[in-house]
């Protein structure tokens, strides 16, 4: 929770760079020919959705759109790429402060 508590402007660029995992789009990755994507997700406040809760994918920091938004894009894909396999690993993230089940809400 340390970190999603964060205001983003304190976070500052260069923790933003290193949380940068890839500098293309997920359309641009599939076209390139990536057939694995690593979905890290995590139940939680969204930054602009203040007091809504939902699924977002993060790497360090939390990703500005919701998971859902990116599953959509790959769904886009697959439908127009329909002989083409994808495997897709999710792993559901929680609060590195808590314990038991309160760590995943």
């Amino acid at each position: 929770d340390v970190l999603h508590d964060i205001p983003h402007e304190l976070i500052g660029p260069f923790l933003r760079k290193q949380a940068r995992t890839q500098g293309l789009t997920i359309t641009q990755q599939l076209n390139s020919g990536m057939r694995f994507l690593d979905f890290r997700i995590m139940y939680t406040l969204g930054k602009t959705d203040i007091g809504q809760k939902d699924w977002y994918c993060l790497h360090f920091v939390q990703t500005n759109h919701k998971a859902m938004t990116y599953l959509q894009e790959v769904l886009t894909w697959l439908q127009a790429h329909p002989k083409e396999i994808l495997v897709m690993w999710f792993s559901r993230h929680g609060s590195n402060c808590k314990v038991g089940a309160d760590q995943y809400p």
